[in-house]
Parts: structure tokens; sequence; C-alpha cells
């Protein structure tokens, strides 16, 4: 079963629109018109062109979301190698990196990104232990534990 068969399914242009009850959905479609305007075309590659595109996004969040193995997929997102292909595609080209940066330029200029930091990061909390353990212990100033020397 896809999306197109979904009972709670209607196409809308080029990309279907699914009922807010839906299960399987994640983006909504003005999240998925700004996504798909980052993703690459499949136009003048060899193979076959990418069909519906946002079923295969859909599914690779759906997975991220949940955990399950890509073999597990549920069928709705259609052959689990066709969405693992892509996925892996988008990794190694750069694409997903690009999506993150374009995404979080664009909430940070329209003010809907907060910049949190938090002062009990990992990074802070492993050079205290450190410290803890060994007296000795320099901080990347040059300073050491008990003061300057």
């Amino acid at each position: 079963m896809n999306f197109e068969s979904h009972p709670k399914a209607r196409r809308v242009g080029h990309f279907v629109n699914r009922h807010d009850g839906d299960q399987y959905r994640v983006l909504t479609n003005k999240q998925w018109e700004l996504v798909e305007l980052l993703l690459p075309k499949s136009d003048g590659r060899v193979g076959r062109n990418f069909i519906n595109n946002c079923l295969v996004v859909e599914g690779m969040l759906f997975r991220l979301r949940t955990g399950v193995p890509w073999r597990d997929l549920p069928e709705v997102f259609g052959p689990w190698k066709t969405v693992w292909k892509r996925h892996h595609r988008y990794a190694d080209d750069g694409t997903w990196d690009r999506v993150l940066v374009a995404l979080t330029a664009l909430a940070d200029a329209t003010g809907n990104l907060n910049w949190v930091l938090s002062t009990d990061s990992p990074a802070r909390t492993s050079m205290t232990r450190m410290r803890a353990l060994d007296p000795g212990c320099t901080r990347p100033n040059g300073e050491s534990r008990v003061g300057r020397t």
C-alpha cells in the first residue's frame, strides 16, 4: 500500500496531501515544499527518475523517528531499498548537510530559532572530571588547576 492508495490520501499537485490524522505524516505540505526545493532533481541522471520524493523522505523521517531497521519500514513508503538508497545518496553527496544549513539559516533569519548554550555540556564536564582525577592537569589556556604558576 502506498500513500496514493491510502484511504486518507488525496493528490494535490505532484505530491500527496494527507489528512492530519495519518500516522505516518511528519512534514506539513508547507514544510515539504520548502524541503523539496533543497533536494536534488533526478533530471539528467542515468537510470529512473525519482518518483514521489515526498514519500521517500517521509520514509526516511519515519525510520529516524522510530529507529526501525530499513527492512522493517512499513510498505506505505514503497520498497525499503529505494528509501535506503536515496538516504545513502543524499548523505554521501552532502545533500542533508546543505538542507540542514539552509533550514537553520532560514529559521534564524525569521526568528524561529533559539540559540541555547548549556554550561553542562559533555566537553565541560569531561574537563572537570579530568582535572579532578589529575590535579596537575592544565587548562586549554595553560593554567594549572590550582592557579597560575
